[in-house]
């Protein structure tokens, strides 16, 4: 008789699939990882942490953690395939293991040498897998538009002091402006009242999402390759801004961002981005940020002709926000 697994008595374990397999390991890892310790010290210090009851907080943590679950899975498999050919091969013969995550030079300490961790490739399926979760879980319904689920400014004090700092005293109904990955809107109704709103997309599946709630006059919807600005003018835009977007992006792709935008700023145009600090432990442990910190990005900003106006390594645990302009404007 074979012994009882106390810890599954019924075996439930072996009727989950992968993906919900890595929907359990989540939910225990945000238990164990995030709220415990939170709890503990709010029962510490006697007071209580409002935030741990928060839904969006909650719900955007667990994505985080599913999305580095899913990510660790999928470069297991191709681990596995790759190794599986590899023995499959007659002996001697040569055959590589590409590791599931690269590096090109490690970043030091000045900032002069820019580490690179493969992030998803921008053909990658990823973002339109996240839509699809959502809408699934009838997320958009239940917040009024998609990617609340991720922090709302109306909610969160720090995006509020983003919406409040960042992006509310660039709005002018004289100026034309561009939002790279508006995902359903978040940040896009605040900026309503530019003479011209460019929503730059690389899915048009998001951009299709963006159209259920938002379709005012001064507003175009640009598909472009991941990088370029197609159908915008040349220094037409006023102002640039882009959040939750370039913590995800490898710094060539970044770079090439940077590159692009320049023909279609101002002289005297403003861009706010936000991007991953890996400085933060929070971003340390976030396998879904690029690798970047603030010298990193000083660095691709002046190489790509810009000058920093104004910086913020301090508002957000797992990212900074950088306010620049074309140099020589």
């Amino acid at each position: 008789m074979q012994a009882i697994q106390w810890d599954d008595p019924l075996l439930l374990d072996n009727q989950l699939s992968d993906e919900e397999k890595l929907i359990r390991d989540s939910a225990r890892a945000y238990c164990q990882e995030k709220l415990q310790p939170r709890v503990l010290a709010a029962f510490r210090q006697e007071k209580f942490d409002r935030e741990i009851i928060d839904r969006n907080i909650i719900i955007n943590d667990l994505y985080t953690q599913r999305d580095s679950l899913l990510e660790d899975l999928a470069n297991a498999r191709r681990m596995v395939a790759q190794m599986q050919r590899a023995s499959a091969r007659p002996r001697g013969a040569a055959d590589s293991l590409t590791p599931a995550s690269g590096y090109a030079n490690s970043d030091d300490r000045s900032g002069s040498h820019i580490k690179v961790t493969a992030m998803p490739k921008l053909d990658t399926t990823l973002h339109l897998d996240m839509l699809k979760s959502a809408v699934r879980a009838k997320q958009p319904e239940a917040d009024g538009l998609y990617g609340l689920h991720w922090g709302d400014p109306e909610k969160q004090r720090e995006l509020a002091v983003v919406r409040d700092k960042w992006l509310l005293p660039y709005v002018n109904s004289e100026h034309a402006a561009i939002e790279i990955g508006p995902g359903g809107g978040r940040w896009t109704r605040y900026m309503l009242d530019f003479k011209t709103i460019f929503a730059v997309d690389l899915h048009q599946e998001l951009l299709d999402e963006l159209k259920k709630r938002f379709t005012p006059p001064n507003m175009r919807f640009i598909r472009n390759n991941g990088t370029d600005f197609p159908d915008i003018d040349t220094e037409s835009i006023d102002f640039l801004f882009s959040f939750g977007v370039f913590v995800h992006l490898n710094v060539d792709i970044i770079q090439q961002y940077l590159v692009n935008m320049r023909p279609v700023l101002k002289k005297t145009a403003t861009a706010v981005i936000q991007y991953s600090d890996k400085d933060k432990k929070a971003a340390q442990d976030n396998k879904g940020f690029a690798d970047n910190n603030p010298r990193m990005m000083r660095k691709l900003l002046a190489d790509a002709g810009y000058v920093i106006l104004e910086e913020d390594t301090s508002l957000l645990w797992h990212s900074s926000i950088v306010r620049f302009t074309p140099a020589g404007g």
